[in-house]
């Protein structure tokens, strides 16, 4: 190839190389601009956000300021409640007192098999565990039957008959009567027992209609201001 034909050559590749060179620099310059301009973008947008967030927080400061405002206004009422409920802790447990007194415990007792004969501690109609100083009411039903015969239910408490119910028919032919009796006591013992006799053969304590009920009266007390 002669020498002019090789230098033109030669002078094509440079221009070619520069060419592409060229190219290859603005294309990068493109990218670097367009990631520039889109971290900018998100610079923006957060700077936008804050100034927001900015102007909701100064929104609420004025808020809190009152909410505080309000705790401190309340705080001597509560610690007033407080010093209200202390006080009413003692009255209320005075009424819980008050109704528990005035709740009336009783209890029935009956006797399930008919006797025929003196009994000593009828098991059946027998209470225990009364408290001593307390007051207590007895009342007692007792279908009895005496004929010729006295027929009684003894009520006895620490060795002494308080109260009993006692035939009244002297009929020999047996007439059956239904008779009661209620007593009111203060307990010197623990124990309430009933007794029956008769004072002939031929009596009898019937069922179902002997039965005997005690109750406690706790707010109940003595007085004479009735004389």
């Amino acid at each position: 190839m002669a020498t002019g034909s090789m230098e033109c050559v030669n002078r094509s590749h440079a221009l070619g190389f520069v060419f592409g060179l060229s190219v290859s620099i603005f294309l990068t310059m493109c990218v670097e601009s367009g990631a520039e301009s889109d971290t900018t973008a998100s610079l923006d947008d957060l700077e936008s956000r804050l100034a927001e967030l900015e102007s909701a927080v100064g929104a609420l400061d004025p808020r809190v300021a009152g909410l505080e405002t309000v705790a401190e206004e309340l705080e001597p009422r509560v610690a007033g409640l407080e010093t209200v409920a202390e006080e009413l802790e003692p009255r209320v447990l005075d009424v819980e007192a008050a109704a528990s007194a005035n709740v009336i415990a009783w209890q029935r007792k009956a006797l399930t098999a008919g006797l025929a004969a003196n009994t000593t501690g009828i098991a059946e109609l027998a209470f225990s565990n009364l408290a001593v100083g307390k007051t207590y009411r007895l009342s007692m039903s007792a279908q009895l039957e005496g004929g010729a015969s006295d027929a009684i239910l003894h009520a006895i408490h620490d060795g002494n008959t308080i109260a009993q119910v006692k035939s009244q028919s002297r009929d020999a032919s047996g007439e059956i009567e239904i008779q009661g009796q209620i007593a009111v006591f203060t307990a010197t013992a623990t124990t309430l027992t009933f007794d029956y006799s008769e004072s002939a053969s031929g009596g009898f304590l019937r069922t179902p209609f002997t039965y005997v009920i005690l109750e406690e009266l706790a707010v109940h007390v003595a007085t004479t201001k009735w004389d």
